[in-house]
Protein backbone atom coordinates (compact mmCIF):
# COMPACT_ATOMS: atom_id res chain seq x y z
CA UNK A 1 0.00 0.00 0.00
CA UNK A 2 1.16 3.51 -0.60
CA UNK A 3 -0.27 7.12 -0.31
CA UNK A 4 -0.31 9.88 -2.08
CA UNK A 5 -0.74 13.08 -0.60
CA UNK A 6 -3.76 12.46 1.43
CA UNK A 7 -6.11 14.82 3.59
CA UNK A 8 -7.67 13.74 6.55
CA UNK A 9 -9.46 16.18 8.53
CA UNK A 10 -8.06 13.87 11.83
CA UNK A 11 -4.57 14.46 10.71
CA UNK A 12 -2.70 17.25 11.42
CA UNK A 13 0.63 18.47 11.80
CA UNK A 14 2.06 22.00 13.74
CA UNK A 15 2.12 24.77 11.49
CA UNK A 16 5.51 26.25 13.38
CA UNK A 17 7.45 22.75 11.73
CA UNK A 18 5.65 24.12 8.18
CA UNK A 19 6.98 27.73 8.57
CA UNK A 20 10.46 25.71 9.36
CA UNK A 21 10.41 24.28 5.97
CA UNK A 22 10.17 27.63 4.07
CA UNK A 23 12.62 29.07 6.30
CA UNK A 24 15.13 25.93 5.43
CA UNK A 25 14.82 27.32 1.70
CA UNK A 26 15.85 31.08 2.20
CA UNK A 27 18.54 29.53 4.72
CA UNK A 28 19.40 26.10 3.48
CA UNK A 29 22.19 25.42 6.70
CA UNK A 30 19.29 24.64 8.17
CA UNK A 31 18.13 21.74 6.51
CA UNK A 32 19.91 19.27 8.80
CA UNK A 33 18.24 20.99 11.82
CA UNK A 34 14.55 20.62 10.28
CA UNK A 35 15.09 17.07 8.86
CA UNK A 36 15.80 16.24 12.84
CA UNK A 37 12.82 17.79 14.24
CA UNK A 38 10.66 15.92 11.83
CA UNK A 39 12.78 13.09 12.17
CA UNK A 40 11.89 13.11 15.78
CA UNK A 41 8.15 13.51 15.37
CA UNK A 42 8.89 9.82 12.38
CA UNK A 43 10.87 8.39 15.77
CA UNK A 44 13.72 8.48 12.85
CA UNK A 45 16.96 8.31 13.98
CA UNK A 46 18.78 9.92 10.85
CA UNK A 47 17.37 11.38 7.06
CA UNK A 48 18.44 12.08 3.63
CA UNK A 49 17.77 14.12 0.79
CA UNK A 50 19.84 13.90 -2.46
CA UNK A 51 19.64 14.32 -5.86
CA UNK A 52 23.01 12.65 -6.24
CA UNK A 53 21.47 9.82 -9.43
CA UNK A 54 20.41 12.72 -11.46
CA UNK A 55 21.35 13.10 -14.82
CA UNK A 56 20.89 16.23 -15.23
CA UNK A 57 22.18 17.49 -12.36
CA UNK A 58 23.79 14.96 -10.74
CA UNK A 59 25.20 17.47 -7.40
CA UNK A 60 22.83 19.35 -6.32
CA UNK A 61 21.80 17.93 -3.16
CA UNK A 62 23.44 15.66 -1.06
CA UNK A 63 22.52 16.40 2.23
CA UNK A 64 22.33 14.44 5.46
CA UNK A 65 21.51 14.72 8.77
CA UNK A 66 22.97 12.61 11.20
CA UNK A 67 24.96 10.85 8.69
CA UNK A 68 28.65 11.00 8.27
CA UNK A 69 30.42 12.14 5.33
CA UNK A 70 31.89 8.84 4.34
CA UNK A 71 28.40 7.79 4.29
CA UNK A 72 27.42 9.92 2.17
CA UNK A 73 30.39 9.70 -0.13
CA UNK A 74 29.86 5.88 -0.43
CA UNK A 75 26.63 6.27 -0.92
CA UNK A 76 27.29 8.75 -3.47
CA UNK A 77 30.01 6.45 -5.16
CA UNK A 78 28.78 3.36 -5.17
CA UNK A 79 25.69 1.76 -2.98
CA UNK A 80 23.23 4.44 -4.73
CA UNK A 81 23.63 1.70 -7.36
CA UNK A 82 22.75 -1.00 -5.33
CA UNK A 83 20.20 0.56 -3.01
CA UNK A 84 17.64 -2.51 -2.91
CA UNK A 85 14.15 -0.36 -1.67
CA UNK A 86 14.79 1.97 -4.63
CA UNK A 87 15.38 -0.83 -7.04
CA UNK A 88 12.11 -2.59 -5.89
CA UNK A 89 10.60 0.74 -5.97
CA UNK A 90 11.52 1.04 -9.59
CA UNK A 91 10.11 -2.37 -11.02
CA UNK A 92 6.37 -1.59 -9.55
CA UNK A 93 6.52 2.13 -11.33
CA UNK A 94 6.47 3.57 -7.24
CA UNK A 95 9.72 5.87 -8.04
CA UNK A 96 7.44 8.81 -8.97
CA UNK A 97 6.48 12.12 -7.54
CA UNK A 98 4.72 11.87 -4.41
CA UNK A 99 4.34 8.20 -3.30
CA UNK A 100 5.25 7.56 0.24
CA UNK A 101 6.46 4.69 1.54
CA UNK A 102 7.94 2.30 4.12
CA UNK A 103 11.39 -0.08 3.35
CA UNK A 104 9.24 -3.26 4.80
CA UNK A 105 6.24 -2.16 1.78
CA UNK A 106 9.03 -2.89 -0.60
CA UNK A 107 11.53 -5.36 0.77
CA UNK A 108 10.75 -7.39 3.26
CA UNK A 109 12.37 -7.81 6.24
CA UNK A 110 14.07 -10.92 6.37
CA UNK A 111 14.61 -10.10 2.61
CA UNK A 112 16.27 -6.94 3.31
CA UNK A 113 18.37 -8.55 5.95
CA UNK A 114 20.08 -11.21 3.51
CA UNK A 115 20.95 -8.98 1.46
CA UNK A 116 24.58 -7.29 0.18
CA UNK A 117 23.03 -3.55 0.76
CA UNK A 118 22.00 -3.90 3.99
CA UNK A 119 24.84 -6.63 5.34
CA UNK A 120 28.02 -3.90 3.83
CA UNK A 121 26.41 -0.77 3.62
CA UNK A 122 22.87 -0.41 5.16
CA UNK A 123 23.41 -2.49 8.62
CA UNK A 124 26.81 0.32 10.23
CA UNK A 125 25.19 3.54 9.58
CA UNK A 126 22.22 2.45 11.04
CA UNK A 127 19.37 2.18 8.37
CA UNK A 128 17.06 -1.06 8.62
CA UNK A 129 13.36 0.82 8.87
CA UNK A 130 13.02 3.24 5.96
CA UNK A 131 10.14 6.12 5.37
CA UNK A 132 10.86 8.26 2.03
CA UNK A 133 9.20 9.72 -0.84
CA UNK A 134 10.25 11.11 -3.72
CA UNK A 135 9.41 15.18 -3.89
CA UNK A 136 10.67 15.47 -8.02
CA UNK A 137 11.05 13.10 -10.53
CA UNK A 138 12.19 15.32 -13.33
CA UNK A 139 9.03 15.64 -14.99
CA UNK A 140 8.27 19.02 -13.33
CA UNK A 141 10.15 21.09 -16.49
CA UNK A 142 11.38 23.47 -13.60
CA UNK A 143 15.16 22.37 -13.79
CA UNK A 144 14.64 20.94 -10.28
CA UNK A 145 15.95 17.40 -11.14
CA UNK A 146 15.10 14.19 -9.32
CA UNK A 147 15.28 14.19 -5.92
CA UNK A 148 14.16 11.80 -2.74
CA UNK A 149 13.70 12.39 0.98
CA UNK A 150 14.19 9.33 3.46
CA UNK A 151 14.32 9.06 7.12
CA UNK A 152 15.72 6.11 8.68
CA UNK A 153 15.61 3.85 12.28
CA UNK A 154 18.46 1.81 12.88
CA UNK A 155 18.05 -2.10 13.91
CA UNK A 156 16.35 -3.02 16.31
CA UNK A 157 14.05 0.13 16.76
CA UNK A 158 11.25 -1.10 14.46
CA UNK A 159 9.29 0.14 11.71
CA UNK A 160 7.74 3.15 10.32
CA UNK A 161 3.81 2.96 10.96
CA UNK A 162 0.83 4.00 8.54
CA UNK A 163 0.56 7.63 10.74
CA UNK A 164 4.17 8.46 9.70
CA UNK A 165 3.35 8.44 5.77
CA UNK A 166 0.36 10.13 6.40
CA UNK A 167 2.45 12.77 8.44
CA UNK A 168 5.00 12.52 5.86
CA UNK A 169 2.53 13.08 2.56
CA UNK A 170 0.77 16.04 4.33
CA UNK A 171 4.19 17.97 4.16
CA UNK A 172 5.21 16.70 0.71
CA UNK A 173 3.45 20.19 -1.10
CA UNK A 174 5.45 22.00 1.34
CA UNK A 175 8.93 20.29 0.66
CA UNK A 176 8.21 21.26 -3.14
CA UNK A 177 7.40 24.25 -3.11
CA UNK A 178 10.02 25.28 -0.47
CA UNK A 179 12.71 23.83 -2.59
CA UNK A 180 11.32 25.34 -5.69
CA UNK A 181 12.09 28.88 -4.08
CA UNK A 182 15.42 27.62 -3.41
CA UNK A 183 16.01 26.88 -6.53
CA UNK A 184 14.65 30.01 -7.67
CA UNK A 185 16.22 31.99 -5.18
CA UNK A 186 19.95 30.39 -6.54
CA UNK A 187 19.41 31.47 -9.78
CA UNK A 188 18.75 34.86 -9.34
CA UNK A 189 21.30 37.27 -10.80
CA UNK A 190 19.80 40.65 -9.31
CA UNK A 191 21.91 43.40 -7.58
CA UNK A 192 21.29 43.88 -3.37
CA UNK A 193 21.45 47.55 -3.02
CA UNK A 194 22.17 47.30 0.59
CA UNK A 195 25.54 46.00 -0.15
CA UNK A 196 26.91 42.57 -1.44
CA UNK A 197 27.45 40.82 -4.22
CA UNK A 198 24.97 40.06 -6.83
CA UNK A 199 22.24 37.08 -6.86
CA UNK A 200 21.76 38.21 -2.95
CA UNK A 201 17.90 38.36 -2.13
CA UNK A 202 16.19 39.51 0.82
CA UNK A 203 13.10 36.89 2.04
CA UNK A 204 10.50 37.33 4.31
CA UNK A 205 8.39 34.47 5.64
CA UNK A 206 4.91 35.80 6.81
CA UNK A 207 1.67 35.17 7.89
CA UNK A 208 -1.35 36.80 7.06
CA UNK A 209 -1.14 39.27 9.24
CA UNK A 210 1.88 40.58 8.20
CA UNK A 211 3.93 38.98 11.43
CA UNK A 212 7.55 38.34 10.30
CA UNK A 213 7.88 34.07 11.42
CA UNK A 214 11.59 34.15 9.87
CA UNK A 215 13.99 36.49 8.02
CA UNK A 216 16.99 35.58 5.93
CA UNK A 217 20.42 37.25 6.69
CA UNK A 218 19.86 40.33 4.92
CA UNK A 219 16.51 40.59 6.02
CA UNK A 220 17.79 40.91 9.50
CA UNK A 221 20.34 43.09 8.61
CA UNK A 222 17.88 45.35 7.05
CA UNK A 223 15.69 45.01 10.27
CA UNK A 224 18.74 45.54 12.62
CA UNK A 225 20.51 48.17 10.46
CA UNK A 226 17.40 51.09 10.60
CA UNK A 227 17.87 51.56 6.95
CA UNK A 228 14.36 52.46 6.32
CA UNK A 229 13.76 49.50 3.74
CA UNK A 230 11.69 47.54 6.36
CA UNK A 231 9.24 49.13 9.10
CA UNK A 232 7.58 46.70 11.95
CA UNK A 233 5.52 47.31 14.32
CA UNK A 234 5.04 44.55 17.26
CA UNK A 235 7.22 42.27 14.56
CA UNK A 236 4.36 42.62 11.61
CA UNK A 237 5.47 44.16 8.56
CA UNK A 238 3.50 47.44 8.13
CA UNK A 239 5.31 48.98 4.92
CA UNK A 240 8.34 48.66 2.83
CA UNK A 241 10.71 51.19 2.10
CA UNK A 242 9.29 55.01 1.38
CA UNK A 243 6.64 53.65 -0.38
CA UNK A 244 5.35 50.47 -2.31
CA UNK A 245 2.70 49.72 -4.79
CA UNK A 246 0.64 48.26 -3.62
CA UNK A 247 0.99 48.21 -0.56
CA UNK A 248 2.09 45.82 2.29
CA UNK A 249 -1.40 45.26 3.80
CA UNK A 250 -3.19 45.45 0.15
CA UNK A 251 -0.84 43.00 -1.48
CA UNK A 252 -1.17 40.41 1.48
CA UNK A 253 -4.94 41.09 1.08
CA UNK A 254 -4.58 40.35 -2.44
CA UNK A 255 -2.56 37.36 -2.34
CA UNK A 256 -5.28 35.90 -0.10
CA UNK A 257 -7.81 35.91 -2.26
CA UNK A 258 -5.76 35.54 -5.89
CA UNK A 259 -3.42 32.96 -4.52
CA UNK A 260 -1.17 33.84 -7.09
CA UNK A 261 2.00 35.77 -7.41
CA UNK A 262 1.63 39.28 -7.12
CA UNK A 263 4.41 42.03 -8.11
CA UNK A 264 5.59 44.96 -6.19
CA UNK A 265 7.99 47.78 -6.40
CA UNK A 266 9.53 49.67 -3.44
CA UNK A 267 11.07 52.79 -3.83
CA UNK A 268 13.53 53.36 -0.89
CA UNK A 269 15.29 56.67 0.87
CA UNK A 270 17.46 57.34 -1.80
CA UNK A 271 15.10 58.63 -4.29
CA UNK A 272 16.75 57.23 -7.56
CA UNK A 273 16.14 53.30 -6.45
CA UNK A 274 13.49 51.65 -6.94
CA UNK A 275 13.36 47.84 -5.92
CA UNK A 276 11.45 45.24 -7.46
CA UNK A 277 9.45 42.20 -5.00
CA UNK A 278 7.39 39.51 -5.67
CA UNK A 279 4.88 37.97 -2.69
CA UNK A 280 4.48 34.45 -3.38
CA UNK A 281 1.32 32.79 -1.37
CA UNK A 282 2.40 29.00 0.10
CA UNK A 283 0.48 26.27 -0.61
CA UNK A 284 -2.43 25.11 1.67
CA UNK A 285 -4.42 22.14 1.38
CA UNK A 286 -8.02 22.99 3.10
CA UNK A 287 -8.66 21.14 6.11
CA UNK A 288 -5.65 19.76 6.15
CA UNK A 289 -4.16 21.67 9.04
CA UNK A 290 -5.46 23.04 12.58
CA UNK A 291 -5.93 26.55 12.05
CA UNK A 292 -3.78 26.58 8.90
CA UNK A 293 -6.54 27.74 6.68
CA UNK A 294 -7.22 30.63 8.74
CA UNK A 295 -2.95 31.62 8.73
CA UNK A 296 -1.54 31.46 5.36
CA UNK A 297 1.77 32.01 4.81
CA UNK A 298 3.49 34.35 2.48
CA UNK A 299 7.33 34.86 1.42
CA UNK A 300 8.55 38.58 0.14
CA UNK A 301 11.48 38.31 -1.43
CA UNK A 302 13.55 41.50 -2.65
CA UNK A 303 14.60 41.70 -5.32
CA UNK A 304 13.36 39.27 -8.20
CA UNK A 305 14.55 39.61 -12.27
CA UNK A 306 12.56 41.80 -14.20
CA UNK A 307 10.61 39.52 -16.43
CA UNK A 308 7.44 41.65 -16.90
CA UNK A 309 8.89 44.64 -17.78
CA UNK A 310 5.01 45.88 -18.95
CA UNK A 311 3.64 44.96 -15.39
CA UNK A 312 7.03 47.14 -13.60
CA UNK A 313 5.76 50.04 -16.30
CA UNK A 314 2.40 49.88 -15.05
CA UNK A 315 3.56 49.69 -11.05
CA UNK A 316 5.98 52.99 -11.91
CA UNK A 317 2.85 55.09 -13.49
CA UNK A 318 0.75 54.01 -10.81
CA UNK A 319 3.39 54.98 -7.82
CA UNK A 320 4.36 58.30 -9.44
CA UNK A 321 0.24 59.36 -10.92
CA UNK A 322 1.73 58.81 -14.79
CA UNK A 323 -0.32 59.66 -17.70
CA UNK A 324 -0.49 56.92 -20.51
CA UNK A 325 1.47 59.66 -22.43
CA UNK A 326 4.16 59.96 -19.80
CA UNK A 327 3.84 56.08 -18.77
CA UNK A 328 5.20 55.56 -22.46
CA UNK A 329 7.87 58.02 -22.91
CA UNK A 330 9.51 56.59 -19.63
CA UNK A 331 9.76 53.56 -21.42
CA UNK A 332 10.73 55.10 -24.61
CA UNK A 333 13.81 56.94 -22.36
CA UNK A 334 14.50 53.45 -20.73
CA UNK A 335 14.95 51.58 -23.87
CA UNK A 336 17.41 54.01 -24.67
CA UNK A 337 15.61 56.26 -27.15
CA UNK A 338 16.63 59.86 -27.62
CA UNK A 339 14.74 63.06 -27.72
CA UNK A 340 15.15 63.49 -31.13
CA UNK A 341 13.61 59.92 -32.14
CA UNK A 342 10.76 60.13 -29.50
CA UNK A 343 9.47 62.79 -31.46
CA UNK A 344 10.23 61.31 -34.90
CA UNK A 345 8.34 58.77 -34.00
CA UNK A 346 4.81 60.24 -32.36
CA UNK A 347 5.19 62.88 -35.02
CA UNK A 348 5.32 65.84 -32.74
CA UNK A 349 8.12 68.73 -32.12
CA UNK A 350 11.28 68.39 -30.14
CA UNK A 351 9.86 71.28 -27.68
CA UNK A 352 6.98 68.98 -26.84
CA UNK A 353 9.04 66.04 -25.62
CA UNK A 354 11.09 67.57 -23.60
CA UNK A 355 7.61 69.36 -22.50
CA UNK A 356 6.41 65.98 -21.65
CA UNK A 357 10.22 65.05 -19.85
CA UNK A 358 9.94 68.19 -17.56
CA UNK A 359 6.02 66.93 -16.16
CA UNK A 360 8.04 64.00 -16.19
CA UNK A 361 10.89 64.45 -14.05
CA UNK A 362 8.36 66.63 -11.89
CA UNK A 363 6.27 63.66 -11.58
CA UNK A 364 9.01 61.30 -10.35
CA UNK A 365 11.37 63.45 -8.07
CA UNK A 366 14.08 63.74 -10.36
CA UNK A 367 16.07 66.91 -11.41
CA UNK A 368 18.11 65.28 -14.21
CA UNK A 369 17.01 62.97 -17.36
CA UNK A 370 20.36 60.78 -16.99
CA UNK A 371 19.15 59.73 -13.45
CA UNK A 372 15.61 58.93 -14.51
CA UNK A 373 16.69 56.70 -17.28
CA UNK A 374 19.14 55.11 -15.23
CA UNK A 375 16.18 54.31 -12.64
CA UNK A 376 14.29 53.06 -15.79
CA UNK A 377 16.99 51.11 -16.73
CA UNK A 378 17.87 49.03 -13.95
CA UNK A 379 14.20 48.49 -12.96
CA UNK A 380 13.88 47.21 -16.24
CA UNK A 381 17.08 45.08 -16.05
Amino acid sequence: MFLTKPCESNMTFPPQHISAIYASAMGPGHWPELMRTLGAEFGADSSFMFTSHSETEPDAILLGQNTSAEMVAQFRDYWRHEDIWAAAARRRGWMKRDVVLIGSELVPSDQLRRSRYYNEFARHYGMEGMLGSVLFDGSEGQGIPFTNLCWYRPPGHGDFELRHKRQLAQLLIHFQQALKIQHQLKSLHTRWQLGGPAGRTLSILLNADGRILHANALAEQALASGSGLLHCVNQRLRSLGRRSSPAVDDALAACRVSQRPLQMLVQIAQRDMLLSAVLLPLPVEQACYAGWQDDRHFLLMLELPRDNSEEMIARVAEMFGLSGAEQRLATALADGQTLEQIAEVRCVSHNTVRTQVRSLLAKTGYSRQIDLVRMMSRLLG
